[in-house]
């Protein structure tokens, strides 16, 4: 056959298909719409993964782009940050190294923007003039920062995120050179990129370290703007990642003697590719969301298979006629293969229509911070991703009927008058149906670990009284924060006021708002008595400079000892409180209180601190990670806090109201911020967890929904099929619940193996999910035996309606039709 005659059989063939197909119009619209719903998800999960992890960075050369961080030799600290002395020594000493440039560790943090009379916040990001050189990303609008920005003398300036320019400014072109007002400084507005340039994450404007500096007016804080800073390096073409890695570690001695003893020499430099750091820790979340959205793709076609083949028992004498006729078996699984395909390819095209109208529903319901958000669109890739998903569709759901249907003796169906049925077809049809059920229970247990993960998640923010507390930012004059006694005298004698209201139970100094990720470290403490290789096996702790008041606002109860009072001034012991794992850590079996430690190794010359607490560990830093913790007392510290927390059964507005009185009788030149519960904070930490159980909970539905529908056309299928059967059951003395009760052991036998093979799935599937769980096994009972009920509580009402048919049967209207 030449290939334009195989064309052309090919043309019949489709439009013989579009015929038949559209000669039944209730079979089509099924099939295409079961086949819809499926191929919906997966397009959408297909256009999350092309924006998020596939499509290209807008930077210049991304696979020699790199995050470099320092670490520890014995890795106990994995991050610790460069100065800009490290970042100078290592443009001038490397040679493998095409560009260095630094982004504030911790980065972005929120400062007060003033424009037109108006203060809100604007999350801001230090970085070194040739940051956006070494990232090669080019503005949208104006220009990027430049090294002669980065000095003392330079005018501030700002380049804007392209979502604060929308947001803010509606995309106004007429935004550049504009002048706003940031913590007290003037800055120029001169340049906008474009929308997939986020780094760090969050961040909605650039600023140099020189311009930082200038607006911070704590004097510990300005010279942390040039000494905590990440690294972003780009390796010089046809070096490799690995190579440079050794460069830095050679020039780790270096470094090393920029710094003071017993501050974290030894340097393992830790690189990251630049892709994986944008991209984080959604990977897997998506990997896993589009197996789930796959299980629900193939419980799809298994329902179609089985109403291809009921479709193929009911046209058994078409295809013996047409075996006679001289039509082989390849031409009619070749027909079949088609019909399917036409399905398919209808069905793709109205899924990638209803994807099309949906992705932006689902960009407005994505969690902030998600990354790479602006590159989410359906595009060509989408659309040719479609187009092999109707073809892998036509052939998972068209292949078993169409090579059923014709694997019969046709011959001897027509010899046989067309009566009778095929036992295969309505095998294979129960096997589709106990493999359904089987992904239903895999799709429902996975989506159940996530929803249990979550209530564990919300349990842990319940015990912060996240309904009482909250966040009380202030806009201080520089006066205030320059003179740190003034700072921590104002914001102590404000709690104490605040607390004469009787709706206030509690009111505290803070540092900064709760369940953000960000705060002080402390990469490497010393338990007295410990060598230097036992200090650096110590975890690295979280640190937080607390005021007398803090346990008693957010009800932290303290396990040992005693919390801070106003005797613990800069005159007084240094001491301490530590988190129940730190003493555990530090003095295995021992009584914490009284003993010593020091921030830094043993060489350190950082004060000791006499521990006189212990408490809970609590979750305020991040929620997801318990940290270990480390509690100083203001005045020995920094006494930096510029923020309260408030613990009252007044609402929001009341309270600001109470404030903005409390704090005009105080000092009238501070400006209290808008308020922030911290029930709406705790939705930062919990939104992401939340999206992937809300769409890992629509797809274990959808994958249940169609299952159901698949054993209930079975059963019904079968009980047609045994109708006959039952008659003459009847007829010769059976009741009405003996053939209930056969058509209910029939559909359970499905329902029952289906369970047991998805249990044993679900145990295997639900080992993906262990980086995305929180307080909950991958094999929790609970989470799985819920799942089995379910399936079964909708099974069993997929059941009914069969059940009741089955019992309704004449046996003289069907022995007379015999």
């Amino acid at each position: 056959m030449t290939p334009i005659s195989y064309l052309a059989d090919l043309a019949q063939d489709a439009r013989y298909g579009v015929r038949t197909l559209a000669r039944s119009p209730s079979f089509t619209a099924a099939a295409v719409l079961t086949l819809a719903i499926g191929l919906t998800g997966t397009i959408a999960m297909v256009t999350l993964i092309n924006g998020v992890l596939l499509s290209p960075l807008p930077v210049r050369a991304e696979e020699k782009l790199f995050v470099v961080w320092r670490g520890l030799p014995d890795a106990s600290a994995r991050r610790w940050p460069f100065t800009t002395t490290d970042l100078d020594l290592l443009r001038k000493e490397s040679r493998l190294l095409a560009g260095v440039a630094g982004v504030g560790y911790n980065d972005p943090g929120a400062r007060t923007l003033s424009e037109n009379g108006d203060s809100s916040y604007i999350q801001t990001a230090r970085v070194t003039g040739d940051f956006f050189r070494v990232l090669g990303a080019e503005p949208l609008l104006g220009r990027s920062l430049r090294p002669e920005d980065d000095v003392v003398a330079a005018e501030p300036v700002l380049v804007l995120t392209y979502g604060f320019w929308q947001v803010r400014y509606g995309g106004a072109a007429d935004v550049l050179g504009r002048r706003v007002t940031v913590d007290g400084q003037r800055f120029t507005i001169v340049g906008v990129m474009p929308p997939d340039v986020e780094h760090p994450r969050r961040v909605e404007a650039w600023m140099s370290v020189a311009a930082t500096q200038a607006i911070t007016s704590n004097p510990v804080f300005k010279v942390a703007v040039s000494s905590e800073l990440d690294m972003l390096a780009r390796v010089r073409p046809g070096a490799t990642a690995a190579q440079a890695g050794e460069e830095l570690r050679g020039l780790g001695g270096a470094l090393d003697a920029l710094r003071p003893a017993g501050d974290g020499r030894g340097f393992v430099p830790q690189l990251q590719p630049y892709r994986a750091f944008v991209i984080g820790d959604v990977r897997r979340a998506m990997l896993v969301l589009f197996a789930a959205v796959g299980v629900v793709l193939l419980i799809a076609c298994a329902n179609v298979s089985s109403l291809l083949l009921v479709r193929g028992d009911a046209r058994r004498s078409e295809f013996a006629v047409r075996a006679v006729l001289g039509a082989g078996r390849g031409r009619l699984v070749r027909q079949l293969l088609i019909e399917g395909l036409v399905l398919a390819s209808a069905a793709s095209a109205l899924a990638l229509a209803a994807t099309t109208a949906l992705v932006p529903l689902l960009l407005r319901w994505v969690p902030d911070g998600f990354p790479r958000t602006g590159a989410i669109r359906v595009d060509a890739r989408v659309a040719m991703a479609s187009v092999a998903l109707a073809l892998v569709v036509a052939v998972l759901a068209g292949l078993l009927p169409a090579l059923t249907a014709v694997g019969r003796q046709l011959a001897e169906h027509l010899r046989s008058g067309g009566r009778g049925t095929v036992a295969g077809g309505g095998r294979w049809r129960r096997a589709l149906v106990v493999g359904q059920v089987a992904l239903a229970v895999v799709g429902v247990a996975c989506a159940s670990l996530l929803v249990s993960s979550l209530r564990e998640l919300r349990t842990e923010a319940s015990r912060l009284a996240t309904d009482q507390l909250v966040y009380v930012p202030l806009d201080l004059p520089e006066a205030t924060v320059t003179d740190r006694p003034r700072l921590r005298r104002f914001v102590t004698d404000l709690a104490r006021v605040l607390e004469t209201d009787p709706r206030v139970s509690g009111a505290t100094p803070i540092n900064g708002a709760p369940f953000t990720g960000t705060g002080w470290d402390v990469p490497l403490f010393t338990a007295e008595g410990q060598s230097e290789a036992e200090a650096r096996a110590n975890p690295s702790l979280n640190l937080e400079e607390i005021h007398p008041r803090y346990f008693s606002t957010f009800e932290v109860p303290l396990m040992r000892g005693r919390a801070f009072t106003d005797a613990d001034n800069e005159r007084a012991l240094s001491v301490a409180i530590v988190s129940a794992d730190v003493a555990a850590r530090a003095w295995p079996g021992l009584d914490p209180l009284g003993k010593r430690l020091k921030m830094g190794g043993p060489a350190s010359t950082d004060p000791w601190l006499t521990v006189v607490g212990v408490t809970v560990p609590t979750r305020y830093r991040d929620l997801q990670v318990e940290r270990s913790t480390l509690y100083l007392p203001a005045p020995q510290m920094l006494g930096a806090s510029e923020e309260l927390a408030v613990r009252t059964t007044m609402s929001t507005p009341l309270l600001m109201d109470l404030l903005r009185a409390r704090v005009r009788s105080l000092d009238p030149a501070v400006t209290v911020m808008p308020l922030r519960p911290f029930s709406e904070l705790l939705e930062v930490p919990l939104a992401r967890p939340r999206f992937y159980t809300t769409l890992m909970a629509v797809f274990g539905a959808t994958g249940v929904a169609l299952a159901v529908v698949g054993l209930y056309g079975v059963v019904a299928a079968s009980m047609r099929q045994r109708r006959r059967e039952f008659g003459v059951r009847m007829a010769l003395g059976a009741e009405a619940r003996d053939v209930r009760h056969l058509v209910l052991v029939d559909g359970a036998w499905l329902v029952g193996v289906g369970v047991v093979v998805g249990l044993a799935v679900a145990f295997v599937a639900a080992q993906a999910l262990r980086g995305l769980l929180y307080g909950v096994a991958p094999l929790d009972v609970a989470s799985l035996l819920g799942a089995v009920a379910a399936v079964l509580a909708v099974s069993i009402a997929a059941l009914a309606m069969p059940l009741r048919s089955a019992g309704r049967v004449e046996p003289a209207e069907v022995l007379r039709a015999e």
